[in-house]
């Protein structure tokens, strides 16, 4: 498998242990961030719909009210229980109400989720839930994690789930915005089994409220967070497991992220690529003066050096620095010649140089990391 830039920088991050599950992996690559739910838009909405609309709310009970008894059959006996109507709107006096306007009630709570016997609470209000950005991505790592696992270049071991393991998996679904429709009641179609205080809702210039009208937020909402089953389903194999780096995975990396079986596959091109600027040296050698042949000339020793160097795996790593700097070195000098010739040759020796260079420096930082 030939892994692409990014997932050698994964199995980089595996190997100096800052990626060890899905969730380190989102963290240490930045592939997530903290949701919380855009509350400015239903709050706004709300607002638009209520403008200036202002309702008569009840402030002197026993000026708005007829108190009474309402008597209920119970079967074999009957009861009385007090109650109180409300009196018609042109019989209640201006003192006992007052204008008030309706308020929204903040109703969201956090999302609860059973898995495995356990509970984990979701808050996209206050706290807010770090989600995948890409699911996606996930999917990449999940890959390479199979991958490692399929070569035995990793250990895999059991842990605790946490609430991140499912928190990465959700995601925001539009939902129909649907207002709150408020009923109204009338005095004179109360039932004669209504026991309760009546409240009065409507927005009628003409009703009375006997508290101030309430709306709920998610009333007014057009998107929710929720989890994604079907990911969870895709995750379930990675879900409550950990990684653990192995010496064999070092040596994968220091092998130009190949396995003992390609590796040995891997020289042979490698020194291939130096033979190839061995052998564009001599035509360079004819076109140039003396000082250029003698440039040249020296280029040619170096790269012999870099061919013995590449025989020997361990002797590369142990020589970074001297073959990065003759590698510049080398490029220098290729990109002379191609001020005065341009050829494909040049073009592709100057490009296999460059990848030589990031390969190197890939292992630089392993080596820095094992320090």
């Amino acid at each position: 498998m030939k892994l692409t830039k990014h997932q050698k920088q994964i199995v980089g991050a595996i190997i100096k242990g800052t990626v060890y599950d899905i969730p380190s992996y989102l963290k240490e690559f930045q592939k997530w961030h903290l949701r919380k739910y855009d509350l400015s838009r239903p709050i706004s909405k709300f607002t638009e719909e209520e403008g200036g609309k202002r309702y008569k709310l009840i402030i002197d009970e026993d000026k708005a009210y007829i108190k009474g008894t309402v008597t209920m059959n119970m079967g074999i006996t009957s009861i009385n229980l007090d109650n109180k109507l409300l009196k018609n709107s042109e019989d209640i006096p201006d003192d006992a109400w007052e204008y008030c306007k309706a308020e929204l009630i903040h109703n969201i709570k956090p999302i609860e989720v059973k898995y495995n016997g356990k509970t984990f609470s979701f808050d996209f209000v206050e706290a807010g839930v770090h989600v995948a950005d890409n699911f996606n991505d996930i999917v990449e790592f999940m890959s390479l994690w199979a991958y490692l696992r399929q070569e035995s270049l990793i250990l895999e071991v059991p842990r605790d789930v946490v609430a991140d393991d499912l928190g990465v998996l959700f995601e925001l679904r539009k939902v129909a915005s649907e207002p709150e429709t408020l009923v109204t009641v009338h005095a004179n179609e109360i039932p004669d089994s209504l026991v309760e205080p009546v409240t009065q809702i409507g927005n009628a210039s003409g009703e009375f409220y006997s508290s101030p009208p309430t709306f709920l937020l998610t009333s007014y909402m057009d998107e929710e967070w929720e989890l994604n089953s079907e990911h969870q389903k895709n995750c379930e194999e990675y879900i409550g497991r950990k990684i653990l780096s192995t010496e064999k995975l070092r040596v994968f990396a220091q092998q130009l992220y190949t396995t003992a079986g390609e590796w040995q596959f891997r020289i042979p091109l490698i020194i291939s690529i130096i033979a190839l600027i061995i052998s564009i040296l001599p035509i360079a050698q004819s076109m140039f003066p003396s000082k250029e042949k003698e440039n040249l000339t020296r280029i040619s020793q170096q790269v012999e050096e870099i061919e013995t160097l590449v025989e020997s795996n361990q002797t590369v790593i142990d020589n970074l620095d001297v073959i990065k700097n003759t590698l510049h070195d080398a490029a220098v000098s290729l990109d002379e010649i191609s001020l005065k010739q341009q050829s494909q040759e040049i073009a592709d020796l100057t490009m296999q140089i460059k990848q030589l260079n990031e390969w190197l420096n890939e292992h630089y930082d392993i080596n820095q990391s094992k320090k």
